[in-house]
């Protein structure tokens, strides 16, 4: 079977040290083939794949990075998704692909992760307007989200348009990581 998605890790640096991080498992990354920038560049392996992720580690850890590698991608028509903890410069994270929306028939897809209550009502405020946006929870996170989403002991929940969210919640599931057809590289 063909794969039609390339999964980029731009870095595995990150903020954060999520113990549920696909990155930790062994299964994702025996998978990891590592390139450098210029070889993946000049390798033309882009054109091979329908759908390009970008993520890492995190992401906007390398914010120029992140961007022309958007730019590279959506110049070759690709449909592209950046998988980000949001915690880094979200508004800088907006900007960037709102800059790259404007010259790509095709948007940038954004999957945000969600670790805490309060960094759901933060990230939800901050990327509600994205179009294109969706929020990954681990499932043992959800009875958090259905206190927020009813309101209870949550009084800033209260800013979040419980109807619009709904449909743009992924749950995941602890050590489950959902790549079944993709390449996976790390640039180094």
């Amino acid at each position: 079977m063909k794969k039609d998605t390339l999964r980029i890790l731009i870095t595995l640096e990150c903020n954060r040290k999520c113990e549920y991080c696909c990155n930790n498992l062994p299964e994702v990354n025996s998978k990891f083939e590592t390139i450098s920038l210029i070889d993946f560049l000049n390798s033309n392996m882009i054109d091979k794949y329908d759908k390009i992720y970008l993520t890492g580690g995190e992401p906007m850890i390398y914010p120029e990075l992140l961007f022309n590698l958007l730019l590279y991608s959506v110049g070759k028509d690709k449909e592209c998704f950046v998988y980000t903890n949001g915690e880094v410069d979200y508004y800088g994270l907006i900007w960037l692909l709102t800059d790259v929306n404007n010259i790509s028939s095709k948007p940038v897809g954004l999957n945000v992760t969600i670790h805490d209550a309060e960094s759901f009502i933060d990230k939800y405020n901050a990327f509600k307007h994205y179009p294109n946006v969706r929020f990954h929870v681990m499932d043992d996170k959800l009875p958090i989200i259905h206190d927020i989403l009813s309101g209870t002991n949550y009084p800033n929940s209260l800013l979040i348009d419980k109807l619009l969210i709904t449909d743009k919640l992924k749950i995941m599931t602890l050590n489950e990581c959902d790549m079944p057809n993709e390449d996976i590289i790390l640039l180094t």
